[in-house]
């Protein structure tokens, strides 16, 4: 059976839905990722991690098998998270990590301009290598990175296709800051129209 396979963060794991309360469970079956495949006929194959950054979400992607009929739908995350990989697992950093030699590293030593170049970096690789492996591959970006699509480096050569975005009226959020079921409902709609196209 032909394969939907998406990668991102909470959002696309679903973090807050009713079979997801927690970064304990595994991703949300009530999430876009799960309707949006039921309603290609794919199987579903979830490759998001709470709290990834783009270059968890590249190294993701470099690390999964592909099928040629494959359609992937990669959720860019927020363009400020770091993810350091240890050899064991991710340790994600961003506006939640209390770590203080995170926040001395963060006030030091972080610009908005290496966020850009980091994540556009990121999600170009993940393009070229996806370019000749699969049927499709959509790019939506988080609803807190989208004003870096304003910001596109000259070597860029990714559109992004969708914006998971707060001032678009289908977006509400639950109360940790993650879309509520229709949103995902609706964002699984507009994808669908999109592969469809």
């Amino acid at each position: 059976m032909s394969r939907l396979v998406t990668f991102g963060c909470s959002h696309v794991y679903g973090l807050e839905l009713d079979d997801c309360l927690t970064v304990d469970h595994p991703p949300s079956k009530l999430g876009f990722s799960t309707t949006l495949a039921k309603m290609l006929n794919r199987e579903e194959l979830n490759r998001s991690d709470t709290g990834a950054g783009s270059r968890q979400i590249a190294a993701t992607v470099l690390d999964t098998e592909f099928q040629s009929t494959d359609i992937v739908v990669i959720n860019w995350s927020n363009i400020s998270r770091r993810g350091i990989w240890n050899g064991v697992y991710w340790e994600q950093l961003a506006s939640w990590n209390t770590d203080k030699s995170w926040k001395k590293y963060y006030a030091k030593y972080h610009h908005t301009s290496d966020d850009i170049l980091d994540f556009f970096m990121n999600v170009n690789l993940a393009n070229l290598f996806l370019e000749s492996k699969v049927e499709k591959v959509v790019n939506s970006v988080h609803r807190d990175s989208c004003n870096v699509t304003t910001y596109p480096l000259s070597w860029n050569s990714v559109n992004f296709d969708i914006i998971f975005h707060t001032t678009e009226f289908y977006y509400k959020e639950l109360k940790g800051g993650h879309p509520d079921q229709r949103t995902h409902d609706l964002f699984a709609e507009r994808l669908f129209k999109l592969i469809n196209e």
